[in-house]
């Protein structure tokens, strides 16, 4: 990629990563609504807004799973795009597989996740649900990054960018609020 194009990169996935967080999270919220919930939405974070509603299995496992199938889906149109629009594509299923990958990494230290929670609540433990979503990101990033021609220079630029992101999701979360 020429400098140009990684400029314009580093702008795009300053935008989807923070995008994806709230897409990811509204798919969570969508989840719930389909089960006649009232949810609440933020950048980084989504759930019934009575915080004592007990969803049941299937409606917390439909809330709970759509969040990363909204990113599955999102790291498949992006894996679409990526000959038409490189960049975009790239994008797209870069900061899709970062998010999965940094989720994983805070569930392993800190708090269990979306995919932690799902292999939880089918009997397979914390880790195999999360890996095998992070495997098929990886796969995706590999087909997106031939695809688009993407080589180390905007992969660095990637991580930096969607690191950047992550960082402004984490302070705006708390001051933007509730968004629905």
């Amino acid at each position: 990629m020429t400098g140009s194009q990684l400029v314009r990169l580093a702008g795009l996935v300053a935008i989807t990563g923070i995008l994806v967080f709230l897409v990811h999270e509204a798919g969570h919220w969508a989840g719930g609504r389909l089960w006649g919930f009232e949810m609440y939405l933020q950048l980084n974070k989504a759930g019934p807004a009575d915080p004592e509603a007990d969803p049941g299995f299937w409606a917390q496992m439909t809330m709970t799973g759509a969040g990363p199938a909204v990113t599955l889906v999102q790291a498949l149109i992006g894996l679409a795009l990526a000959r038409r629009f490189p960049l975009v594509g790239f994008a797209l299923v870069f900061t899709a597989a970062f998010t999965r990958i940094l989720a994983f990494a805070i569930s392993i230290l800190v708090n269990p996740n979306d995919e932690a929670r799902i292999g939880e609540m089918l009997g397979l433990g914390p880790y195999p649900v999360h890996l095998a979503v992070v495997g098929i990101l990886l796969v995706l990033l590999t087909l997106t990054a031939m695809r688009s021609r993407a080589g180390w220079p905007a992969f660095l630029t990637a991580f930096v960018m969607s690191s950047l992101a992550v960082t402004a999701v984490v302070y705006l979360d708390p001051v933007v609020g509730r968004i629905l």
